[in-house]
């Protein structure tokens, strides 16, 4: 009972190469759109959060009342 272990055989590829191989290339306009809101302050990430969450939900509105 020496030889056993409770690793098991990933494959070839570890779990983060994958993420990587399945990822969506990343185009100019969204990483300088993901840069700007790095740089904004918690505060202003509620705020652009909030602002995000009420036009889909208007949007899902809009789309259920077209159905």
């Amino acid at each position: 009972m020496n030889n056993v272990t409770d690793v098991r055989d990933s494959g070839s590829q570890d779990p983060p190469a994958r993420a990587r191989a399945t990822a969506l290339p990343i185009d100019e306009t969204r990483l300088a759109m993901m840069r700007r809101v790095m740089r904004l302050t918690v505060a202003e990430r509620i705020v652009l959060l909030d602002q995000m969450c009420r036009e889909q939900t208007r949007i899902a509105t809009a789309a259920r009342r077209v159905r």
